[in-house]
């Protein structure tokens, strides 16, 4: 779910990383002393659809049919631990975000939003080793994850 957040978050608000001149001319411009600033950014994230559904050479790619080549994931202690090594991941249905809101502070260039999915369905392969005590824990194989109901995410980002 993070690549359609800092994907949108990147387009709508990274224009001052880019020449203003260079960007097409209906991309949203959103600007910090606008009294009406988060519900600006809230209707930027339709009008950049396009280009997250598209993707954007030399910037990002489509988050339709979104891989992953690899993930790696870790905790435990003695006692109870594992390790997952995903691979060949490819997330569907990421097209289909919808921001339900935003909160940008530009004075501390905090922002928290909520974005809803109703439909994510991830397939790609597993490898996995750890322990439940003394029990081994092992597996490998393809995985189908089918996410079917609303999925809500809450970010809350700093940027330094």
């Amino acid at each position: 779910m993070y690549p359609v957040c800092l994907l949108v978050l990147a387009f709508v608000c990274g224009s001052r990383a880019a020449n203003i001149d260079d960007l097409p001319p209906n991309f949203p411009r959103c600007h910090r002393n606008d009294p009406e600033l988060n519900k600006c950014i809230l209707r930027a994230t339709e009008t950049v659809r396009p280009y997250i559904l598209e993707g954007v050479p030399n910037f990002s790619k489509s988050v339709v049919n979104f891989s992953i080549p690899a993930v790696v994931l870790q905790d435990g202690n003695q006692a109870i631990n594992y390790r997952a090594d995903v691979t060949d991941m490819t997330m569907y249905g990421l097209e289909n975000y919808k921001f339900e809101y935003f909160n940008f502070n530009p004075k501390n260039l905090t922002y928290t939003s909520k974005l809803a999915f109703p439909y994510i369905y991830i397939e790609g392969n597993y490898h996995l080793q750890g322990n439940i005590f003394f029990a081994p824990l092992k597996g490998q194989g393809a995985f189908h994850v089918n996410v079917s109901k609303y999925i809500h995410i809450k970010y809350y980002f700093i940027f330094i």
